[in-house]
């Protein structure tokens, strides 16, 4: 995100500070208790905001498989980590 803000002229040291500032907001919701996150993804979509438009555009456009991607790449090197 940083790296993308810096690219679209704002200075460098800001776009660190938002990307900050979007992560740490983003992930309030989530750390509650009792709230599944897929509801408060659903939500955000449905509100049809500026949120939802860089999810939509995100998962449409292989969200999914690179986290997947990631996951499976991240248990492989833990796998191999523990023998």
């Amino acid at each position: 995100m940083a790296a993308h803000a810096v690219e679209q002229g704002l200075p460098e040291e800001f776009a660190r500070h938002a990307a900050k500032g979007v992560v740490v907001g983003a992930s309030q919701p989530m750390a509650n208790a009792g709230v599944d996150p897929t509801v408060i993804v659903q939500d955000m979509i449905d509100y049809r905001g500026t949120s939802a438009a860089a999810l939509v555009t995100m998962v449409t456009r292989g969200f999914r498989e690179s986290v997947s991607a990631g996951l499976d790449a991240a248990a492989k090197k833990a796998a191999a980590m523990s023998c």
